[in-house]
């Protein structure tokens, strides 16, 4: 996917990438150079070179899809836009991959401050936010707080976990019942 031009195929205009959003994908190129360099290094001395070109593989397919996925490409008419907060890596994208088998989009922010860069960064693109209760920093009520601030009309759910598979779908059935209107209930 090419980036680089001022709009986007249907004419629009192109919003800007977060900084934090380039950080990431930053970050996730440079893991897969860092599997490509190992790789070289593991053909040197003869190692099965297998593992490597896995590892690789996958940092740059995450990165095609964080770009793929990112407020910089338009969200397909009908598909909801869900803002996941979580500090856990395993828990954040264990539900990041169960939504996007449901079909949502998902934008994952690893703390508070960079879920408020994201939910301004998104203005009126997200359709709920699911708030870890346990956030580190300024904690799941007190960022939840701050979103219903900014906009009361996306539902901020703060949920305890692990966020198990019939409360995900409880949630997910209050947004598509509620229409993304008003608050959901916490």
């Amino acid at each position: 996917m090419v980036l680089d031009g001022p709009e986007r195929p249907d004419g629009a205009p192109r919003p800007a990438l977060s900084p934090r959003v380039l950080l990431d994908i930053e970050q996730l190129l440079l893991t897969a150079l860092e599997q490509l360099h190992l790789l070289e290094s593991d053909l040197d001395t003869g190692r099965d070179p297998r593992a490597r070109v896995i590892a690789a593989g996958a940092a740059l397919d995450r990165a095609r899809e964080f770009c793929r996925t990112s407020a910089a490409a338009p969200s397909p008419v009908g598909v909801r836009t869900v803002l996941l907060v979580d500090a856990d890596p395993d828990h954040r994208l264990d539900v990041e991959c169960r939504l996007r088998e449901l079909g949502y989009r998902v934008h994952a922010a690893t703390n508070a401050e960079a879920a408020l860069v994201d939910f301004q960064a998104l203005r009126g693109r997200v359709d709920l936010v699911v708030v870890d209760a346990d956030l580190p920093g300024l904690g799941g009520a007190l960022v939840s707080g701050r979103m219903r601030e900014l906009n009361p009309h996306v539902p901020v759910e703060v949920v305890a976990k692990p966020l198990g598979r019939e409360a995900l779908g409880r949630l997910l059935e209050r947004l598509e019942r509620d229409d993304g209107a008003g608050k959901a209930s916490e």
